[in-house]
């Protein structure tokens, strides 16, 4: 995997996440979410720094397979969301 593949999955992975967690798009996944009463679920669908981590190791996975790449990107991920949220 190159470098530009890595700063694009980040920045998919870190969109991917802000959209779900915070836009009107996915206000109907997190209200589904929020009638199953299990908090574990309801903090990781409202944290767009958790998601993040996870959206980022599935783009990790999906673009360059299982290599240190895909943990690479998941932590970046989770560091630029929070930067984000800081900014915020």
């Amino acid at each position: 995997m190159s470098a530009y593949l890595l700063i694009i999955s980040i920045l998919m992975a870190v969109a991917t996440a802000f959209i779900i967690a915070e836009e009107y798009v996915f206000l109907w996944l997190r209200k589904l979410v929020t009638k199953t009463k299990l908090e574990w679920l309801i903090t990781f669908m409202h944290c767009p720094v958790c998601l993040s981590f996870w959206c980022g190791l599935a783009f990790g996975l999906l673009v360059g397979g299982f290599t240190w790449w895909c943990f690479a990107t998941a932590l970046i991920s989770t560091i630029c969301a929070r930067l984000i949220k800081l900014l915020e």
